[in-house]
């Protein structure tokens, strides 16, 4: 038997291989996973399917629209949202911007599964705390 989904995750990331393997690891931890691969489109599956997605993890560094672009965006449309943003370039000034702003956390690129479950699992017990 299939155990029940955790919630539904926007990932946005402009790299193909990173969208692909992201997606498929958290589908493999029991998410439902709806994929953009740059903000413009990340914005409007967020606006479809706001109801459902209960997290977001954006790429720091994206063309068009930035991450942090993005984030701001869907803080307007939803403060309460949480979003991790990920990054392979992120300095500690940057970091502390972002989570002052509301990101509930960064997750260093290349994070391995280990690393996205536990910042997921961090989330989920603050919510229930």
């Amino acid at each position: 038997m299939k155990s029940a989904k955790k919630g539904c995750i926007l990932f946005v990331d402009d790299e193909e291989l990173v969208l692909l393997s992201g997606a498929n690891l958290l589908r493999s931890m029991s998410y439902e996973v709806i994929s953009a691969s740059d903000g413009m489109e990340a914005l409007d599956l967020y606006n479809r399917d706001k109801e459902k997605i209960s997290l977001a993890i954006i790429d720091l560094i994206m063309p068009k629209i930035s991450g942090l672009e993005l984030f701001g965006m869907l803080k307007k449309i939803n403060p309460g949202l949480e979003i991790i943003l990920c990054s392979g370039l992120c300095t500690e000034e940057t970091e502390y911007e972002v989570l002052n702003s509301g990101a509930s956390a960064v997750i260093m690129k290349p994070y391995t599964s280990a690393d996205l479950s536990s910042v997921l699992e961090k989330i989920e017990k603050k919510k229930t705390a």
